[in-house]
C-alpha cells in the first residue's frame, strides 16, 4: 500500500501499520483490503499506479482528489469488486472488458476518459456501472449487459444507443 500511495504527496501524518490509517480496512490477517480516501489525500496532482495495489485489495474509493494520468483497469487485483475513482482528471481510454471477473461496481464519474467503450464483455457480477461526465463517444451496444446490472449511467457523454428487444424496433438509435 504504501508503494501505492508513494507518488502523493500526503496531506498529515500516518502512523508505521498501514492497516492504523484511517483511510485502510484490513483483514484480520493484516492485509489491506480497502482504501478510502475522500478529498484530502493529496494537495497536488498525483498519478494512480493500480498495478501497486496489494493483490488483497477488494476496494478502492478515491472521491475529489487531484489525480491525473491515465489508468490500466488490467492492473487492478483480481479480488477488486469496487473501485470508485469521481471527480478528478484521470484520462485515457477504459478497457472495461479488462475489469477483474469478481467485479461488481464501477464508478468513475467525473473525469476526463476518451474514446469509445465496450459493453459487451462485462463482468458477470457487475451491478453498478457509471462513467458519467466523461468525453467517452461513439456507438454503445446494450444487449449483452450483465443480468446482475441494475444501475447504468452514461449520461453527460456523446454516444449513440443501439437498441434491440422487445420494447424497441430492430436498430432503433438514441443520442445522447
Amino acid at each position: 500500500m504504501e508503494q501505492f500511495i508513494f507518488g502523493f504527496q500526503i496531506v498529515g501524518e500516518r502512523p508505521g501499520d498501514v492497516c492504523q490509517w484511517k483511510e485502510v480496512t484490513c483483514n484480520c490477517e493484516g492485509e489491506v483490503e480497502w482504501f478510502t480516501s475522500i478529498e484530502d489525500l493529496c494537495n497536488e496532482n498525483g498519478t494512480l499506479q493500480l498495478e501497486l495495489l496489494p493483490c488483497s485489495m477488494r476496494g478502492l474509493t478515491m472521491r475529489l482528489n487531484a489525480l491525473k494520468g491515465t489508468i490500466q483497469l488490467a492492473d487492478l487485483p483480481e479480488k477488486m469488486e469496487v473501485v470508485d475513482i469521481y471527480n478528478s482528471t484521470l484520462t485515457g481510454r477504459l478497457e472495461l472488458d479488462s475489469l477483474p471477473a469478481r467485479m461488481q461496481e464501477v464508478l468513475l464519474r467525473h473525469n476526463e476518459f476518451t474514446g469509445e467503450i465496450s459493453l459487451e464483455h462485462l463482468p458477470k457480477g457487475l451491478n453498478v456501472l457509471s462513467l458519467s461526465g466523461n468525453q467517452l463517444r461513439g456507438t454503445v451496444c446494450l444487449t449483452s449487459l450483465p443480468v446482475r446490472l441494475h444501475s447504468l449511467d452514461l449520461s453527460e457523454n456523446t454516444f449513440l444507443w443501439w437498441l434491440t428487444g422487445p420494447y424497441t424496433t430492430a436498430g432503433s438509435h438514441t443520442k445522447h
